[in-house]
């Protein structure tokens, strides 16, 4: 039989059996190896996907969230299965090789069936950023906390998981670093810039920056990123001052892939930092 022949009849066998497998048992199936193990945490507002790894004695805990996934078919219709096509903060997550506690943070409805685990859509459409979800992160972030033992947090957010880890941070008493990848931290910008239906002003990471400005900060930005804006991104930046670095990162878009450039080392707090002219600041 021609190669050619073999191939067309082998490689619907092979894509049969990777459909066959959900998002969830494929990221478990990977992080399984790594010492990871899945917890599904329940709320009293829905039930979250999580994945653990304990860290060395002494070790704080990295807690890595989820951006927010596949959210709309389209403009106008919301999907039924907002689970990420492509997980950054997994990616992340499972790169993480510092010794310190790990939690992987998915967002409501994410890696879930919904049959088995009800989430109304409402909360991965415009209460993504409410008060039940914020709520539910800081309970299993609590309930990592105290698993492990673990001596405060370095949260990291992607896209919309920066949001949550901007606003998670301002209530915080734990938390050692804040750090994102293309971070979503200019709601009002954002939203005029994409001509969107506003957000509750006090969900917007700009309005707690008062709150940060004595944290450490990282926030990175594909040079190529159409999603966000380097201006939402440095008006933030400028807003919470001296401790926050912001970073652009050329040829990257959106999605990066980020886990080829992320620094893992946050014990060292660093100055603010342009990463592009003047004249581009001024533009």
């Amino acid at each position: 039989m021609p190669k050619s022949l073999l191939l067309l009849l082998i490689l619907p066998l092979l894509l049969c059996q990777c459909a066959g497998k959900n998002a969830r048992t494929l990221a478990t199936e990977e992080a399984v190896p790594l010492g990871f193990t899945e917890v599904i945490h329940d709320t009293p507002f829905f039930s979250l996907f999580s994945l653990l790894r304990r860290g060395e004695i002494g070790k704080p805990l990295h807690v890595y969230i989820e951006g927010d996934g596949h959210s709309f078919l389209s403009a106008t219709r919301v999907s039924p299965d907002p689970t990420p096509r492509y997980p950054v903060a997994l990616r992340l997550a499972l790169g993480d090789h510092t010794g310190a506690h790990v939690l992987y943070l998915a967002r409501p409805g994410q890696y879930l069936d919904n049959t088995a685990f009800p989430c109304p859509e409402i909360f991965w459409t415009e209460e993504r950023f409410g008060e039940e979800v914020l709520s539910a992160c800081m309970l299993v972030i609590d309930r990592a906390l105290h698993l492990f033992g673990a001596k405060g947090t370095v949260l990291v957010g992607f896209s919309g998981g920066g949001t949550l880890a901007a606003l998670l941070a301002a209530r915080r008493t734990d938390v050692r670093f804040f750090a994102s990848c293309a971070g979503n931290l200019n709601l009002g910008r954002w939203v005029q810039e994409h001509d969107l239906t506003p957000f509750d002003p006090s969900r917007d990471p700009m309005n707690v920056c008062g709150k940060l400005v004595s944290l450490p900060q990282r926030h990175l930005l594909g040079a190529h990123d159409t999603v966000i804006s380097h201006r939402g991104t440095l008006e933030f930046c400028k807003a919470v001052g001296e401790k926050a670095l912001f970073l652009q990162v050329p040829g990257l878009g959106h999605t990066g892939p980020w886990q080829r450039y992320w620094s893992y080392d946050y014990e060292t707090p660093s100055p603010y930092t342009f990463s592009w002219s003047r004249k581009a600041d001024a533009s």
